[in-house]
């Protein structure tokens, strides 16, 4: 009987054992998210399940999981431990069309003794471009897994036109759980931009088991013009969308893979760490010399720092931002050698470099990959033909015209004196002003037959000119076309003079805020007004709140700005450009080009507005404020045109 019922109690206790222990069956599940670039299910751990049954029924290894997950004890699970695991493209996942041959992609099933290389071989592609469509490719291929091989586009060489072979079939998705129009996109390799416009509903936002369209345009042709060296590009085609599709894009973006940001920047490290070495008995002139080079890398640190705060006031909100710093040692042969690396890192936008070779160089291979670039500080017009992936951040003479005869058009009811020097470069943009003026007005169905306009030279006969240019009836709006110091303060010290018997208003250029010798109190009580694209309000909260934090964080408060670009100070200027790029990518993705002209923002320095130049394609910055020299000797920002 003893016997009896020591054998119960070992069977009992085996059999407790072996139902406590058995594996719980794993079902796969059906959220799937799409983080840093790749796919994963999230699977929460249920009572019973082993980590050795999950990785059988989702196909992945047990090294995968722990690589995925940092941080997670695996051994034991814990329940209700959210596993991170990469989806692997299988026969379930992926449909295979037999007529491979005239699709965008031949869907290849891993066979016995198959490998990349062999792969790239069959096909007549590269590796690295099996690596681009198939990331998980470069850790191993299992047997049965399911490989994108991309057909191979070539360029016909009698029209120079690159021919796009798209799928002629229309493909239907069905919603799932989980989906984001960004993973959609990405599985069908087609844009959000393309969804949207194939299914006008899904700017409403996805919805579980709705029907959706993959759009599977037919031939696509986009004309290039091939480039001499030493030439620039001409384009003639570039994407534009709809406010609604751009609007759509923000509101479905889910969770996007972090922000590729490249910075090219001369720092000079090299030349200042060998520079901080003086030796006894170096001259006065050896020594200054030294100074002056230690200098030339602070435009750049200023920048940096600027930056990098804007980085960290993003990251903060929780985007994802991979920061890929290059000093360029103001040398084109160095540049050349970064641009060969970035092959490699594949950013999302390239920020600098400032001086004019290093910019042509980067444009072009901006151009060549379809990378955004943004050259901070060049104004000069040549570089920027022909590249619709160039954002310019100085604004262009074209558009500083287009806002004067603006703005002078809002004054139609004014007596308007232009005042100029009769020479090669001020009387073409005096004839274009008033060219654009005659448009403007017209544009706004306003007669021409009581607009007053009087044109002045700045010459030796400029006081008595304006004395008979003057109106004491009404007012007199003096627009003075010039940047050049002296003939400034001579035409101010006319008017200042005859503002006694006459109502004065002036209006002028943004190089006006940087002069020297001009005397303030003349521009206050003349109530000058002037147009600039950067202006910093000290007034404004978000200005103080960012001194304060520069006073915290770097340990200075930056006051110094330049004359490059109309008052400029670099510090701002890095904040100002990291804030609105890297939001700008996070929003749009790979839009951002062609959703630029919807995004205006209120930063610091400036209220960054992009249109596109309808002949070149750059995104050009047309942004100005407007300061007041009020009476009060305050200089106030104004809201909008007067």
């Amino acid at each position: 009987m003893r016997l009896l019922l020591k054998t119960f109690i070992v069977l009992f206790t085996v059999s407790l054992a072996n139902a406590q222990f058995e594996a719980t069956e794993v079902t796969r599940s059906d959220k799937i998210i799409h983080y840093q670039g790749v796919d994963y299910y999230l699977h929460t751990v249920s009572q019973g399940q082993t980590l050795y049954r999950i990785c059988q029924t989702y196909g992945v290894t047990q090294d995968e999981i722990s690589q995925n997950n940092p941080g997670i004890v695996l051994n034991p699970l814990s329940i209700g431990v959210v596993l991170r695991i990469p989806v692997k493209k299988d026969a379930q996942s992926i449909q295979i069309n037999p007529d491979t041959e005239s699709q965008d992609f031949i869907y290849h099933r891993v066979e016995a003794n198959d490998n990349v290389y062999s792969l790239s071989k069959k096909y007549g592609v590269s590796e690295e471009l099996i690596y681009r469509y198939n990331p998980e490719s470069r850790t191993s291929i299992r047997l049965g897994e399911i490989i994108r091989i991309p057909v191979t586009v070539q360029p016909n060489e009698t029209d120079n036109v690159l021919r796009y072979r798209r799928q002629p079939a229309e493909t239907r998705y069905r919603v799932r759980q989980g989906d984001t129009l960004y993973r959609i996109a990405k599985t069908y390799d087609v844009s959000v931009k393309s969804l949207i416009l194939a299914n006008p509903e899904l700017r409403w936002g996805l919805k579980t088991g709705q029907e959706i369209r993959i759009p599977q345009p037919g031939d696509t042709r986009l004309t290039i013009t091939h480039p001499e060296p030493d030439s620039v590009y001409t384009i003639s085609e570039f994407g534009e969308l709809p406010r609604y599709v751009c609007d759509s894009i923000i509101a479905s973006a889910g969770m996007r893979p972090p922000v590729k940001v490249v910075l090219l920047l001369p720092f000079f490290a090299k030349e200042n760490q060998e520079d901080n070495l003086i030796f006894f008995g170096d001259t006065l002139e050896a020594q200054q010399r030294q100074k002056k080079n230690r200098l030339k890398g602070r435009v750049a640190a200023e920048f940096y720092e600027g930056f990098l705060l804007s980085v960290d006031t993003l990251r903060r909100t929780g985007i994802n931002i991979s920061l890929f710093v290059y000093d360029t040692e103001g040398d084109t042969i160095r540049v050349k050698q970064i641009l060969r690396e970035l092959d490699i890192v594949e950013p999302d936008v390239i920020i600098g470099p400032f001086s004019q070779e290093q910019v042509k160089l980067v444009s072009r291979f901006s151009f060549e990959r379809k990378i955004p670039f943004v050259p901070p500080l060049a104004t000069y017009d040549s570089l920027y033909l022909k590249n619709p992936y160039l954002f310019r951040v100085i604004p262009s003479s074209a558009a500083e015209e287009q806002l004067c005869a603006e703005y002078i058009a809002r004054s139609a009811n004014k007596n308007i004196i232009l005042a100029y020097k009769d020479n090669l470069k001020t009387k073409p943009e005096a004839d274009r002003l008033k060219r654009d003026l005659f448009t403007q007005i017209a544009s706004e169905g306003n007669s021409f037959d009581t607009l007053r306009l009087k044109e002045v030279y700045i010459n030796d006969s400029l006081a008595i000119n304006i004395e008979k240019a003057l109106d004491d009836s009404i007012i007199n709006l003096v627009y003075i076309i010039s940047s050049y110091e002296p003939d400034v303060i001579n035409v101010l010290a006319r008017l200042h003079f005859m503002m006694r018997e006459h109502d004065i208003e002036v209006f002028g250029k943004p190089a006006w805020q940087k002069f020297d010798n001009v005397r303030i109190d003349v521009m206050h009580e003349l109530q000058v007004t002037v147009f600039s694209p950067f202006y910093i309000n000290y007034n404004d909260y978000a200005v103080r709140q960012f001194v304060k934090k520069c006073r915290n964080v770097l340990k200075y408060e930056p006051y110094m700005t330049t004359s490059t670009g109309t008052g400029i100070n670099y510090t701002y200027l890095g904040y100002d450009l990291g804030l609105y790029f890297i939001g700008s990518l996070y929003n749009y993705g790979e839009h951002i080009c062609d959703c630029a002209e919807y995004t205006q923002s209120r930063l610091l320095m400036s209220d960054y507005h992009y249109q596109r130049n309808r002949l070149t394609g750059v995104n050009e910055n047309t942004s100005f404020r407007f300061i007041l020299y009020n009476k009060s000797y305050i200089q106030e920002e104004l809201s909008e045109i007067p």
